[in-house]
């Protein structure tokens, strides 16, 4: 039975956001490549943040999207070409990542589900736990898996560039929820 509200099938909405995360995850890849200075991180990172969004605006589908597409596009496009444990761990971290970091920010009530309330505060906080476990778990696994040698200065790179990601991909949300509301609500 349907309610009055038409609402989007979860499968469908994530195939979409599978499709969608694949198909930026891919395309910065390509186009910054030059900014790909060590194994699994770039300088600036876009689709770090629209990883964190779509986590925190899809919950567990965004995470399951970004899993899905990364594990998809990772055999293809990374130096670990033809292995799957890799990918597939790879994956997991870095859904792992804005998953944790969407919990621990909405299970203390920082910012709301709707994120109407996000602030540069909040977000630069989340910004940086999400940089930091993200960084941390990724190049945890390559340096496990012996792909790089230096830990710390692949991480530092790849905090950087995750950082850099989601402040602009949340920073521009954030400037768009204003906006809107600008336009959606009544004048006083």
């Amino acid at each position: 039975m349907q309610s009055g509200k038409d609402q989007t099938h979860p499968l469908l909405i994530y195939l979409l956001a599978t499709l969608a995360f694949g198909g930026v995850f891919v395309l910065n890849n390509h186009l910054t490549h030059h900014l790909y200075w060590v194994p699994g991180a770039h300088v600036i990172h876009i689709p770090s943040g629209i990883k964190l969004l779509l986590v925190l605006v899809l919950g567990y589908l965004g995470s399951l999207s970004v899993l899905t597409a990364i594990f998809v596009a990772g055999p293809f496009s990374y130096f670990y070409t033809g292995e799957l444990l890799l990918p597939l761990q790879i994956a997991i971290a870095a859904a792992l990542a804005p998953w944790l970091t969407a919990r621990f920010f909405f299970d203390r009530l920082w910012v709301r589900p709707d994120l109407s309330d996000l602030n540069l505060k909040c977000l630069l906080m989340m910004g940086l736990l999400f940089a930091a476990l993200n960084a941390s778990l990724i190049q945890s696994l390559l340096s496990l898996h012996q792909i790089t040698d230096d830990f710390f200065s692949s991480f530092a790179i790849m905090f950087l560039g995750d950082i850099s990601g989601v402040l602009i991909v949340l920073g521009l949300m954030r400037l768009f929820l204003q906006w809107r509301r600008r336009f959606t609500e009544p004048e006083n």
